[in-house]
């Protein structure tokens, strides 16, 4: 996210069909009248490699942690489709890309090069966008042609910056959040342009800047997101619609309690729902009353987090918001240290709360940039398909 608190990523690699589909593509698909659909596939990475003492996009060596996930989606840029993998995350909004002169593994899924494509052009307009971890991008804004798979995602003229310089050491990442957080808005006090979904949008692919998130089961081999539409076979009962809450330009919606051990915890704060971040992080208050209901240790950390008795692993961490409950397993939250303890996969915070992908897995998001209102339900793990517009 940018640092108004721009966390881990989400990247994507893409399927042709639905989820449980082995062949991968590049780009969207059409799904329904309106309606644009990625599929990804789940990455993992060794165990070793995803413990870190933050867990943010940029930490180097630590995608993710427990399960070790990442996912990747590809992009093809310019008119000799440059193929580049980029990280989507729904708590930012800037599409940037390494190009030939960045140093480092973020060029590991290929990188931009602007005088091997002829509808290249370079806007002259810096960009640079800082993240919550201290890590940090530079470079220049160009546009140019972002080719999705079968051509019912090509928009011409799209701008994206070419990042020269930067220490995060993923790849590069499409933020799909409302275009007021664009970096240069927020640091500049630039107009806004049109970023990722509302170019779909004017391109007329799809009639409102929306989309849903289906992260599925924490074990799946994929999930999907929908630009402009909704799968209602994926979602288990009603749907409440929360209004935005907190910054202007963040797209949060209020957790009013949590509930954890028998204890019921008011919390009353905005969270941002982030496709970026691994780990949830809970304002520091309700943060220790989360810890000390599940008999956690803060004197005995394992990679800055409590540790815990494993048989804390029972039962659910529930979310209250303003009509309905998310229930997430302990399961998911208290993990295990590899050497026969366990840890509470949570951080407190003082600045903003964040729901990551430890609460997506167990939600359905529908995410509206039209009004800056979120959707959300319970998920139905499900390969069945009922595609509908939005």
């Amino acid at each position: 996210m940018v640092q108004l608190s721009l966390q881990t990523l989400l990247p994507i690699a893409l399927c042709l069909s639905s989820f449980a589909s082995a062949a991968p593509v590049d780009g969207l698909t059409k799904r329904a009248p309106k309606v644009l659909g990625l599929d990804f596939d789940v990455v993992k990475a060794p165990l070793n490699e995803t413990l870190s003492s933050l867990v943010k996009r940029g930490t180097p060596n630590s995608p993710l942690i427990n399960k070790s996930y990442y996912y990747i989606t590809y992009l093809l840029l310019g008119s000799n489709k440059q193929k580049i993998g980029v990280d989507i995350d729904t708590g930012s909004s800037d599409l940037w890309v390494p190009n030939s002169q960045t140093s480092g593994t973020v060029k590991e899924y290929g990188y931009y090069d602007p005088s091997k494509s002829t509808t290249a052009k370079d806007i002259h307009k810096s960009f640079k966008i800082n993240y919550g971890d201290k890590t940090s991008s530079t470079g220049e804004f160009y546009t140019d042609t972002v080719s999705l798979g079968d051509g019912s995602g090509k928009l011409s003229n799209f701008q994206f910056a070419s990042i020269s310089s930067t220490s995060v050491s993923q790849s590069g990442i499409l933020g799909i959040g409302l275009n007021t957080l664009e970096a240069n808005v927020v640091y500049n006090g630039d107009v806004p342009y049109n970023n990722f979904p509302l170019a779909l949008k004017n391109a007329g692919y799809i009639d409102n800047a929306i989309y849903s998130l289906y992260l599925n089961t924490p074990d799946a081999t994929g999930g999907s997101i929908l630009f402009g539409g909704k799968d209602v076979a994926k979602i288990d009962g009603p749907l409440i619609t929360l209004q935005h809450s907190g910054e202007y330009n963040r797209l949060d919606i209020t957790v009013d309690s949590v509930t954890v051990a028998g204890n019921q915890i008011t919390v009353s704060a905005p969270f941002n729902l982030d496709s970026g971040s691994t780990v949830s992080y809970f304002p520091t208050d309700s943060f220790n009353q989360i810890v000390d209901s599940l008999g956690g240790d803060t004197s005995n950390l394992f990679y800055k987090r409590p540790t815990v008795a494993c048989s804390a692993a029972t039962g659910n961490l529930s979310f209250t918001f303003h009509g309905i409950t998310i229930d997430v397993p302990l399961s998911d939250i208290v993990l295990e240290t590899g050497d026969g303890g366990c840890f509470i996969n949570l951080f407190g915070t003082d600045e903003e709360a964040i729901l990551g992908d430890n609460f997506l897995r167990r939600a359905y998001v529908i995410y509206n940039l039209e009004n800056s209102e979120i959707s959300l339900g319970k998920p139905k793990y499900t390969t069945a398909s009922s595609i509908v517009s939005l």
